[in-house]
């Protein structure tokens, strides 16, 4: 990943700071733009609460910068997979 996207990012006055660093924190930890994780994991390593990550998930999702899908196992939600999308800095 280029440096200066990074810089786009973090310079991206339409992104609250949450949204940058769950963005961030996505792109660092995915493989090929693709990451399974759940909302525990992520207030785990971030150190934010669960709504501050599920109001930037949404904001990023609104922005179109990220992709939710629901994973089901049995029914019951496990991981959670992000697609990221960097149009917007490429």
């Amino acid at each position: 990943m280029e440096v200066i996207m990074l810089d786009n990012i973090l310079t991206d006055k339409d992104l609250s700071t949450s949204e940058k660093v769950v963005l961030l924190y996505l792109i660092d930890k995915s493989s090929n733009t693709k990451i399974d994780i759940t909302f525990k994991a992520l207030e785990n390593e971030l150190g934010m609460t669960r709504p501050t990550i599920m109001k930037a998930i949404k904001g990023l999702q609104e922005k179109q910068l990220v992709k939710k899908e629901n994973n089901f196992n049995n029914g019951i939600i496990t991981a959670n997979t992000y697609k990221i999308n960097l149009f917007k800095y490429n």
